[in-house]
């Protein structure tokens, strides 16, 4: 289990970052932080999430042949209170196709980027189907911010689902579930789940 995530996230056209810890406490790791990420309508930012135990980066245990088919994160944009029922949260996942877009972007090596030499996107290689296609883990990815969005305050919540079958694609479909869209079933249980706070400006 970790005992420090860090999330940074890099405008990707100037390259400033914003850097947020969070640190195990007596009550367990606490990931509510109150410094909120600011995000610029029409804007590209890389989200990183980095896990960390005594000082160790615990990265690649989630792109391991045995863990990456069973994990993947999960994002929720939400204002207010977090919606409790199905109807509720269908509108929360409108909503925030409204205001962002996220693309998974995990890359082979973890800790290394895209553009770097020997680097590449991370593949499906446990997906017999289509092996060539990118692995959504959730450890990268790029929010692009859609123009003109809604200001305002938002909680971003980070969910990581660790799948209980073979491989976490969608069994009625075959095809990788949505980065937010998190329906409730037996099929996984939570590692974590996070808060980030987000103000969105234009």
């Amino acid at each position: 289990m970790p005992d420090k995530v860090v999330f940074i996230v890099t405008n990707m056209a100037t390259k400033e970052q914003q850097k947020r810890e969070a640190n195990k406490s007596p009550k367990g790791i606490q990931y509510d932080i109150s410094d909120p990420i600011v995000w610029k309508s029409g804007q590209d930012y890389l989200f990183e999430i980095i896990y960390y135990n005594n000082g160790r980066r615990l990265n690649g245990e989630f792109v391991t042949e045995k863990m990456a088919p069973i994990h993947q994160h999960f994002f929720e944009l939400y204002q207010g209170e977090y919606p409790k029922n199905t109807e509720g949260r269908e509108k929360m996942v409108s909503t925030m196709n409204s205001l962002v877009s996220y693309k998974y972007q995990d890359t082979n090596p973890e800790n290394a980027y895209l553009g770097n030499e020997g680097v590449s996107l991370l593949k499906r290689t446990w997906d017999k189907k289509n092996p060539q296609e990118n692995d959504p883990i959730g450890l990268k990815g790029i929010f692009t911010i859609n123009q003109n969005p809604t200001e305002g305050d938002f909680r971003l919540r980070i969910k990581l689902a660790h799948f209980l079958v073979a491989n976490k694609l969608e069994p009625s479909t075959g095809k990788i579930r949505p980065y937010n869209v998190m329906i409730y079933s037996n099929a996984f249980v939570l590692d974590s789940n996070m808060e980030l706070l987000i103000k969105l400006i234009k």
